[in-house]
């Protein structure tokens, strides 16, 4: 299998505050694949920088309509590697703040497949994350939401961590689906969710199957 989970961590904090910090991590290997998650109690709390690596922001950002926390998240496909701790700053939150970070390790070479949001605008009931269409033939997905009720299990096969204050991650690694798991959770109104998959594909493969048809001419007979 092309991917493995190296190791993940998550972390809550209350009050004022404009960071927030994973740490006690085993050091993070170079060109190991890297994904922070980050929830905010408050509406408009992207992600201003996060430390220690040269972290991509994928375009997303689930702010609800409705009111309520907001979600961001950034990604590193080739760590440097070194780093047993990250800080990420965002604009001042008075509420509460919590981060998910993971450290995938993969063959072959990785670049981004696929990313979205999905922003209810009504109440519901073990709700959906983020549908992907996928062009990867080996990724990893990771699905975070953030809801009134904490998750209690999410399906498809991911692997739930962190569940805080209504806010979770899980993970899924060498798929070819990007259908959206279902949580386990009590009403909610308003969420936000996220999703952000990573294609590890063999060098100078095509991401898909491509069928090619040769063309063979017709003969073309003379006489005489």
């Amino acid at each position: 299998m092309a991917w493995a989970l190296v190791q993940s961590s998550s972390m809550n904090q209350t009050g004022s505050n404009t960071a927030s910090v994973i740490s006690g991590l085993t050091a993070v290997t170079a060109g190991n694949a890297l994904v922070m998650v980050h929830f905010a109690g408050s509406l408009t709390r992207p992600i201003v920088t996060v430390t220690g690596e040269t972290w991509v922001d994928p375009g997303d950002f689930a702010d609800p309509p409705g009111g309520g926390a907001s979600l961001d998240l950034r990604y590193v496909l080739s760590a440097a590697g070194g780093e047993t701790s990250f800080t990420v700053t965002y604009a001042l939150e008075t509420n509460w703040q919590a981060l998910a970070f993971y450290e995938f390790s993969y063959t072959n070479t990785a670049s981004l497949d696929a990313h979205g949001i999905r922003q209810p605008a009504g109440s519901e009931t073990n709700p959906p994350g983020v549908t992907l269409t996928l062009g990867g033939t080996s990724d990893t997905i990771v699905q975070a939401c953030a809801i009134n009720t904490n998750p209690t299990a999410i399906d498809s096969g991911y692997t739930l961590i962190g569940p805080r204050f209504g806010l979770a991650a899980a993970y899924l690694l060498n798929t070819t689906s990007g259908t959206a798991p279902v949580w386990t959770a009590g009403a909610e109104n308003p969420g936000d969710f996220y999703a952000l998959a990573i294609n590890a594909a063999a060098a100078g493969a095509p991401s898909q199957f491509v069928p090619v048809t040769r063309h063979i001419p017709t003969p073309v007979w003379r006489v005489g």
